[in-house]
């Protein structure tokens, strides 16, 4: 729980990410990347926004919370109801977290990627205090509105700025590196048998894996495990020209995947979300998507499909994604 105390004569905001087992980390990690950009552009953005009042307003303030349960939900609450004459907007980060309760503050809320089921009656009900704003794929959003506005990791931004942009992979006669992200879901065997296959087949050379360790202990012949690795290096091997495939689920790794031209596998994790969104893609934009079965089935299936040497790759996201929500927070801040 954040204790400082609003500066008067200061804008400041509340930034709210959901956490915990069940969320799992990737909205954390977005806000705590949203804090450190704002803490990178707000100055200058803010003086070229009006220079007179350059004195008077040189810094931007941030008040960072971090719900794992209905206690400290209701704990952030009650703070943000306390300060609400102090602050100038709220922007929270959490799919299941109900924004409706954060309303009776009367402070502007952007709201990122919120499926809660309130959200039809807060969008008709309370659009002038209530900006919704889409970043990850849904069967509810247009596809091309979060390829516009996909919050791309400024790590991989500040890695490729100084590249030429990275071209789309090209098939070669020798076999490649895959990565293998599958977080924290577990009893993936249906997964581990099909990798084991392709390297019998010599279609991969090695896997990079990131997540729960594999249960079969084969794969780890020609698996390297990156638990430990930093997220620098995690992004200087994904954009490396000997990973040619990305395995994930439906989250950021997806996109970002798409916007350095990798091939983007995805796999049946269990969760309904996920491969409700999964299967989706897979429609929308011809995505790879493996269905749980058995790896006889899988093994025909990647024959038929070509599965890693697939580079018809659809479309990439803008990379303007920060650009376009600072624009939308400054407006919300100034108007």
């Amino acid at each position: 729980m954040n204790t400082k105390e609003p500066i008067l004569g200061m804008p400041w905001i509340a930034v709210i990410a959901a956490a915990g087992k069940k969320q799992g980390s990737g909205h954390l990690l977005r806000m705590s990347s949203l804090c450190k950009e704002l803490n990178l552009r707000y100055r200058s953005s803010y003086l070229s926004h009006n220079k007179n009042e350059q004195k008077r307003r040189t810094e931007f303030n941030i008040l960072f919370y971090k719900i794992e349960s209905q206690e400290t939900e209701k704990k952030t609450l009650n703070e943000i109801i306390r300060w609400k004459h102090s602050l100038n907007l709220i922007i929270m980060d959490g799919g299941d977290l109900d924004p409706f309760p954060f309303l009776q503050a009367g402070i502007p809320m952007i709201v990122l990627d919120n499926r809660h089921e309130n959200r039809k009656i807060l969008e008709s009900s309370y659009s002038k205090d209530i900006d919704f704003h889409d970043t990850l794929p849904h069967s509810n959003v247009e596809l091309k509105l979060v390829l516009q506005n996909a919050l791309i990791s400024p790590i991989l931004m500040e890695l490729i700025r100084n590249l030429a942009f990275p071209s789309l992979p090209v098939a070669q006669e020798r076999a490649q590196d895959i990565v293998v992200y599958v977080g924290e879901f577990r009893k993936l065997r249906y997964l581990e048998a099909f990798l084991w296959s392709l390297r019998e087949e010599q279609k991969i050379e090695r896997v990079l894996w990131w997540g729960t360790e594999p249960e079969d202990r084969r794969l780890l012949k020609f698996t390297l495990l990156q638990n430990r690795v930093e997220q620098k290096d995690f992004y200087e091997r994904i954009i490396s020209q000997e990973v040619h495939a990305v395995f994930c689920y439906t989250g950021m790794l997806l996109l970002e995947s798409l916007f350095v031209g990798k091939v983007p596998i995805l796999f049946h994790t269990g969760s309904q979300k996920h491969d409700q969104i999964a299967k989706f893609l897979s429609q929308e934009l011809g995505l790879n998507y493996i269905p749980k079965t058995s790896a006889s089935l899988l093994e025909n299936w990647s024959r038929k499909k070509d599965l890693l040497l697939d580079t018809s790759l659809f479309c990439r996201p803008s990379g303007k994604g920060w650009d376009i929500l600072f624009e939308k927070i400054k407006d919300r801040i100034f108007r």
